[in-house]
């Protein structure tokens, strides 16, 4: 199932849902409306107007969904779970591979290594462990925000999957021993706990055996201590050059150092109302909601958060210190109309204090 990135969480759609198990067209939408109690905006499902469609599929243009399409609806990780149990046993069970030959066979593997370490793919674990085809994969795809990208797993396209002999044209999930484990933690039958001894044993851990290897001869010894003195001076070095670029990201993307957007009009001597309908005349903010454009999201100008409200949740729209500069750049470049300050003379000064005194 493919997913997309969309207002910072993970979503997909009815089309790409219903094409991964093989459902007729608008059964997504028609298990949505049966019953309107457990779905909720903003935390199940996105529906999406038409400026929003336009923008979603400029920004994923390989979806499978018509920009001229009048309405859309994004289902969130939430939301796909709850579609889930509205799934026949025998729909959502795919045509099973005739795996009883091979299941608990882990000789049957190829040894597949990449960055230095073994992994497995998702069809490899669905075999040894005798599942049905596909298995892996959705239980990887409903708790992937509890793995850790170049350490549980990692996604690889193009020749680095032709390098590894595998075909894809969509890119492939590689799992590393830890991802393998968190992945079959809910396999407990007798053959997948002898599948998991074997892998771990003979699979993943070989590999680490092999270097393991003790140098025989003095030569080798300084040889290794040479190839380690150097590679931790190379860690060293690229530790100094990205903690400052991590430090800066988190800084930027916490909520403690952005404004909501009363507190920046106020900066800039606007009204709230006022500066909204100026960012919507410049296409920043969305027409009918105060949410931002996904791209000036990923430009780290605006961070989006759920906030809580007589026991509601919603979406709130905070500013970053790039954004701040952003909108006052944005405002010497292109003057609102007559009557938007109320003294235009303390713009930047404003809104430089407001700047430095966040970061």
């Amino acid at each position: 199932m493919r997913f997309y990135k969309w207002r910072g969480l993970r979503v997909t759609t009815g089309k790409d849902f219903e094409n991964e198990y093989n459902l007729p067209k608008g059964r997504a939408s028609a298990w949505k409306g049966s019953n309107k109690k457990v779905w909720e905006e903003g935390v199940t499902h996105f529906k999406l107007n038409q400026p929003e469609i336009e923008e979603f599929t400029s920004t994923f243009p390989n979806s499978p969904i018509s920009p001229k399409a009048p309405t859309l609806i994004l289902y969130t990780i939430k939301g796909i779970k709850i579609l889930n149990t509205y799934l026949d046993p025998v729909e959502n069970k795919k045509e099973e591979i005739s795996t009883t030959a091979v299941a608990g066979d882990i000789s049957n593997v190829s040894i597949k290594e990449y960055r230095g370490q073994r992994v497995v793919t998702f069809k490899d674990i669905d075999e040894v462990h005798g599942r049905p085809e596909g298995t892996a994969n959705r239980n990887f795809k409903y708790h992937q925000e509890k793995f850790i990208a170049g350490e549980d797993f990692f996604f690889v396209q193009g020749d680095e999957i032709r390098n590894l002999g595998l075909e894809s044209n969509y890119g492939a999930y590689l799992l590393t021993e830890s991802g393998y484990l968190m992945l079959v933690k809910s396999f407990t039958d007798d053959l997948s706990w002898k599948v998991q001894r074997q892998l771990v044993k003979t699979y993943f851990r070989a590999k680490k055996q092999e270097q393991l290897t003790l140098p025989q001869t003095y030569e080798e010894a300084l040889e290794h201590l040479l190839i380690s003195v150097k590679k931790e001076k190379e860690a060293q070095k690229q530790i100094k050059i990205l903690s400052p670029k991590a430090e800066r990201y988190e800084d930027l993307m916490n909520a403690e150092n952005c404004q909501d957007m009363n507190e920046v009009a106020k900066a800039f001597k606007t009204g709230r109302n006022r500066l909204f309908e100026y960012l919507r005349e410049q296409k920043v903010i969305l027409p009918n909601k105060p949410l931002p454009y996904q791209k000036y999201i990923d430009k780290q100008y605006f961070i989006v958060i759920d906030v809580e409200k007589n026991g509601l949740v919603h979406s709130k729209t905070l500013v970053t210190p790039m954004g701040i500069d952003f909108i006052s750049k944005l405002l010497n470049e292109k003057p609102p109309k007559q009557g938007f300050f109320d003294k235009v003379k303390s713009l930047f000064t404003k809104t430089d204090h407001l700047i430095k005194e966040k970061i």
